[in-house]
């Protein structure tokens, strides 16, 4: 899994999923004012790495 990008975000996701349904809110806030658009961006970014 480790050697796949896509999927270690998935399995982050559905850890980040799990936590939600158990805490039933979570709230995020952009410390930096880059904004909501930015900050989901940055969150849900897949980085690949250099041949």
């Amino acid at each position: 899994m480790e050697d796949n990008p896509l999927l270690l975000r998935l399995k982050e996701l559905e850890s980040l999923e799990r936590l939600v349904e158990k805490i039933g809110r979570v709230d995020l806030h952009a410390s930096d004012g880059k904004g909501l658009e930015a900050m989901l961006k940055d969150l849900f970014r897949l980085e690949t790495k250099a041949a």
